[in-house]
């Protein structure tokens, strides 16, 4: 993955704006590139577009939607902002956690009007950090429909889409200005593009072990659950053309990977009220109070295995996805009539698990508070009968990465923007400052979102769209 410094301006083919990644990001930088009068061409290294939303529900927070307001929820960029930087503690980029979270509502909206991608508000209150209901999901609540309706609006829009190409090459000239870019098709064959703008939403590091170990040590041995195409192309492209890094050590993790089937299971089990209990039958944390956070505490057990607890009512409403669907058919989920009779299936001792049963009921209904701090007010009582999960966990994604501002231009370690380089995703630093534990659920879609549209709008404007017009964005 080398970037070759030359001066060469003749390519076979070209493009005012080069996309390299299909996932959330390129898809909505395409977009917006060509919404603004860019003629774009997105490069996939996978034969299908989608990237790592495509594992989940497809949600992505916004506030101050009309979605929100449709259901009397009040709520703005500044207060969805503040939620962020309580969660890292202050240590996220200010001016760029504004930036994001007052570009995400009008390009939802955009996307709506503008491209037909219908969205909703997700049902159930807030998840943990969240001060109001902001998730907005399509109908069919799934990440892989999101990515087949942003396709097809791509493709409308007349964005050249090509898949199953790798771009290995950039080629620069000596002032780090991106003239092209050099990709392998899988049947081995390898063509040239120049570009006059490049949007990196290629993904992070964390497929990466040597940067895992580089830039994560404490969890390079961790279980990977992420998409096998953030291995770090963006990282070591705009490194080689002097942009900055930021922010390297943060990453998202999640207490919800079942390795018997090779899958997360949905936030639906404990957003509702679900549980985790370790091998001896006995909770061991807050289990709503921050991915990492909690991840970290389940590698400390037994095994370092979990058993996600729910029940009826909960998997019901969980079957709205897809993936839990696909769950659910497996041998992966365990039922019992009982506590006991659970305890029986999972191995765990059942007197243990009949005394959390009651204990978290106790919570639940308002008759004892939990030690742990996890406020279940809100939630409907557990009810019998049981269902059960055995999980790990997973390092799901960076969010540390390339500098950028809040046009999504990369940026060097002084502040000053690459001629012509941009980036989003993953690939970018995100909002959560310097470790796992400031990632508030959610945040990786917003920036992906956010600056997916602010780097596309931004892109077409250097190459001479004079007209574009960028997405509202902190000034």
């Amino acid at each position: 993955m080398p970037v070759e410094f030359s001066d060469r301006m003749t390519y076979p083919q070209s493009a005012p704006v080069l996309v390299v990644g299909g996932g959330l990001c390129g898809l909505i930088a395409a977009l917006a590139a060509r919404d603004a009068g860019a003629e774009v061409v997105l490069i996939e290294r996978e034969t299908h577009l989608g990237g790592s939303i495509q594992s989940g529900r497809g949600i992505v927070p916004a506030a101050g939607t009309r979605y929100q307001a449709a259901a009397g929820i009040v709520d703005s960029a500044s207060q969805f902002a503040a939620d962020l930087q309580r969660k890292s503690r202050g240590a996220g980029d200010v001016r760029m956690t504004l930036a994001v979270t007052s570009a995400v509502a009008p390009t939802i909206e955009w996307l709506a009007d503008r491209h037909g991608v219908p969205w909703q508000l997700e049902p159930g209150l807030p998840q943990a950090g969240h001060a109001k209901q902001r998730f907005h999901g399509v109908p069919e609540r799934s990440g892989v429909a999101l990515v087949r309706r942003l396709e097809e609006a791509a493709r409308r829009a007349g964005v050249r889409i090509i898949t199953g190409a790798r771009v290995l090459d950039l080629h620069a000239s000596e002032d780090g200005r991106v003239v092209g870019a050099m990709y392998t098709r899988r049947d081995g064959t390898s063509e040239d593009i120049g570009c006059q703008a490049l949007v990196l939403a290629s993904g992070g590091f964390a497929a990466n072990g040597s940067y895992r170990k580089q830039f994560m040590p404490a969890v390079a041995e961790a279980f990977y659950a992420g998409h096998r195409g953030s291995y770090g192309d963006a990282l070591h492209w705009a490194s080689r053309l002097g942009a900055g890094l930021r922010h390297t050590g943060a990453y998202s993790a999640r207490a919800a990977f079942a390795p018997s089937c090779g899958q997360l299971l949905p936030r639906t089990l404990i957003d509702e009220g679900g549980i985790q209990v370790n091998l001896r039958g006995e909770r061991f944390g807050n289990e709503v109070d921050g991915d990492a956070d909690f991840a970290a505490q389940l590698m400390a057990q037994p095994r370092g295995l979990a058993w996600t607890i729910y029940d009826e009512r909960i998997h019901q409403q969980a079957m709205g996805g897809d993936e839990y669907r696909v769950l659910a058919g497996s041998n992966a989920v365990h039922q019992g009539a009982t506590p006991e009779a659970l305890a029986a299936q999972i191995g765990v001792p059942a007197p243990a698990l009949a005394d959390v049963f009651d204990r978290v009921r106790d919570y639940q209904i308002g008759r004892s508070v939990d030690p742990f701090g996890r406020v279940f007010a809100g939630r409907e009582p557990m009810a019998l009968p049981l269902r059960a999960v055995c999980v790990t966990a997973a390092l799901l994604h960076t969010q540390g990465g390339l500098m950028v501002d809040v046009h999504g231009r990369v940026l060097r370690d002084d502040g000053t923007p690459l001629p012509n380089l941009f980036a989003g995703g993953h690939a970018a630093c995100g909002i959560s400052g310097p470790h796992g534990s400031g990632y508030l659920p959610g945040s990786g879609w917003l920036c992906a979102l956010s600056l997916g549209r602010l780097a596309g709008t931004s892109a077409a404007r250097m190459v001479g769209w004079a007209g574009a017009q960028a997405p509202e964005a902190a000034a």
